[in-house]
């Protein structure tokens, strides 16, 4: 029972990283999810809105 159980933690684990990374990829942007949460804007870099 408790092998089935810390499966399942590493599992969960991978599947929440799996979320944020995927989250990530598909905003677009090279912001951090802390910027995303505690700034009303997100910070884009300068580089990225010339091209």
């Amino acid at each position: 029972m408790l092998e089935l159980l810390m499966l399942f933690n590493q599992n969960a684990f991978y599947f929440t990283a799996s979320l944020i990374f995927a989250y990530a990829a598909l905003t677009g942007r090279q912001t951090s999810i802390a910027d995303r949460a505690f700034t009303s804007e997100p910070s884009t870099p300068d580089t990225w809105d010339e091209k």
